[in-house]
């Protein structure tokens, strides 16, 4: 069932009102109707057609606004989206790729990558701060998390920690991959939740 808008309701009133000056002049031209009380019907209808005139404009401007600062947003978020969402696919794809008998060569062309995804998501934190909250979230986690990855596998590689450490280490890794994952899904499902809310 379709619901009525503030709009129709407004043009209802106003309908309403032109009908009651228009019989108020038909009653005036046919003098069954004090002039007096004609001058007063007109001075009140009008003042009452004036004000919806102007509220019907304030609204209208702020559902313009709106419109356009949801456009904004959801320009911001999508282009971020392009931005991040394919670089931590590689990053993934990377990691589910590491060997056993090449895992330092592999480990560094993880950190390597990450490194250069890190630089990019730091220069985006600034244009999402402006546009969107969540997906400023995200990218801060985001980094936190590429921070933490690109020092534990330096860690590995250079220090060639223990068996035990490198267990923990690779917990570690593996924990920071779940953040990714789920920091990944978070902005993609706000993009589309951002897209849905311009049809609204």
């Amino acid at each position: 069932m379709k619901k009525t808008s503030w709009i129709e309701y407004i043009f209802v009133l106003m309908a309403f009102i032109i009908t009651m000056l228009s019989i108020c002049g038909i009653l005036q031209v046919l003098n069954m109707l004090d002039k007096q009380i004609f001058i007063a019907c007109i001075g009140f209808f009008g003042s009452i057609f004036g004000g919806l005139f102007t509220l019907l404009g304030v609204k209208m401007t702020f559902v313009e606004q709106d419109k356009r600062s949801k456009k904004q947003k959801y320009t911001t978020t999508y282009f971020i989206s392009n931005e991040i969402l394919p670089d931590l696919g590689r990053i993934n794809t990377l990691y589910k790729s590491i060997h056993e008998h090449s895992i330092n060569k592999d480990l560094m062309n993880l950190s390597e990558f990450s490194s250069e995804v890190l630089v990019n998501v730091k220069k985006l934190i600034g244009l999402a701060y402006s546009a969107d909250t969540t997906v400023y979230e995200s990218l801060r986690n985001i980094e936190y998390s590429l921070s933490v990855l690109i020092e534990q596998i330096d860690r590995i590689v250079k220090e060639d920690p223990d068996e035990e450490s490198k267990q923990r280490i690779s917990k570690s890794i593996w924990n920071i991959f779940y953040d990714l994952n789920k920091e990944n899904q978070r902005i993609f499902t706000h993009v589309q939740d951002v897209r849905i809310s311009l049809k609204n």
